[in-house]
């Protein structure tokens, strides 16, 4: 269904996961000393805020990964019932409000496909804090996907795509307010995620003819005259559908970190999949054949390519910006700039294959 094949020129996890370690070590400090202020917190909560008369037992354990917000467990008992929550915290005063934007978007999602809201505040004295129910389950990689496990994902999908709105979001996380077409929604998404970041990091680009060339190219996919780019109904997306934030329990899949929410044209979420999954040509064609017999939407086979080239011309970016905030010494997230750049290395490749099947 997608023109070219894309077969194998995209690997996103192992530096994703040494990522979520190095995020780790920089937090664990953070971790010890919040701990018991978290505890404290909750017991100065009404028990009815979880369902329970009293609090007998209350356990706070970390919660690894998450590259905006901090992480807890809480295991609370009043001696007849016991609850599991995750308490969310902002990891720096500049996602505070995303946290409370967080929360008016799950409120949107019917149980079962996102962490149902317990309770919010956007002030505490720990800050804004979102607490929602605990699910459990595992992570798995794309390429271990049976065929069962990519209809699944297609079909939650397409059930978040259902929820409209009028108007469409800029910036993850934020809610709605500008009016406009899906070609409006792209521009704005290429402008806040690729033009504004490569300015700022265009200086240590080593290839900038590859990027020069995909941004060419996206101009020009984007005066398109199919007449799909001039809808102005958005859909609810998740922005964000890596292997982390897909949390399986056999077959039931729950969708977890909404800290990138937004509404916005929903091919834009199934080619950010596609970008993310190294996914041979039968298992993309096996996520659109249910997501299409769900949602009927047969308009985005018009725009998932021209996504896919803003997704990889995305991560190029997103990897060169990391490696000038190393250099400055203001990365979130410590690593050697040799990491920093081997990964920008490999995301570089991965456009480089894809303008390959598509000049």
């Amino acid at each position: 269904m997608l023109s070219g094949s894309l077969q194998n020129i995209y690997r996103w996890y192992p530096f994703s996961s040494l990522l979520h370690r190095a995020q780790n070590a920089v937090y664990n400090s953070y971790y010890v000393m919040t701990e018991e202020k978290i505890k404290a917190y909750v017991r100065s909560l009404p028990p009815t805020v979880f369902g329970l008369g009293a609090y007998k037992m209350l356990r706070c354990t970390k919660l690894e990964g998450g590259l905006h917000h901090l992480n807890f467990k809480l295991t609370i008992s009043d001696g007849a019932h016991t609850r599991k929550v995750v308490l969310r915290l902002p990891a720096t005063s500049h996602n505070q409000h995303s946290l409370m934007d967080e929360a008016w978007y799950l409120a949107k999602l019917s149980p079962g496909i996102a962490p149902g809201v317990v309770y919010h505040t956007a002030t505490s004295p720990l800050g804004a804090v979102l607490i929602t129910k605990f699910m459990a389950g595992r992570h798995m990689p794309f390429d271990k996907f049976t065929k069962a496990h990519i209809i699944t994902l297609a079909e939650q999908l397409a059930r978040v795509h259902s929820i409209k709105n009028s108007q469409y979001s800029s910036g993850g996380a934020a809610r709605p307010h500008t009016t406009g077409t899906y070609r409006n929604y792209a521009l704005l998404t290429i402008r806040e995620g690729n033009d504004k970041p490569y300015h700022r990091a265009k200086k240590i680009a080593h290839d900038d003819k590859t990027v020069s060339l995909a941004r060419e190219l996206l101009g020009q996919q984007l005066t398109s005259s199919d007449a799909s780019w001039n809808q102005t109904e958005f859909s609810l997306c998740h922005g964000d559908l890596n292997i982390y934030n897909l949390l399986w329990a056999k077959n039931h899949l729950c969708l977890i970190d909404w800290d990138d929410a937004r509404f916005g044209d929903p091919a834009d979420d199934v080619a950010y999949i596609f970008a993310v999954n190294h996914a041979s040509e039968a298992w993309r064609d096996t996520f659109l054949d249910a997501y299409l017999r769900v949602s009927g939407r047969n308009d985005i086979l018009a725009r998932i390519n021209t996504y896919l080239l803003k997704n990889y011309l995305f991560d190029v970016v997103w990897s060169l910006g990391k490696l000038l905030e190393e250099q400055k010494g203001r990365s979130l997230i410590k690593l050697k700039q040799g990491a920093y750049r081997a990964m920008h290395e490999q995301r570089l490749e991965a456009l480089k294959r894809y303008l390959s099947f598509v000049e």
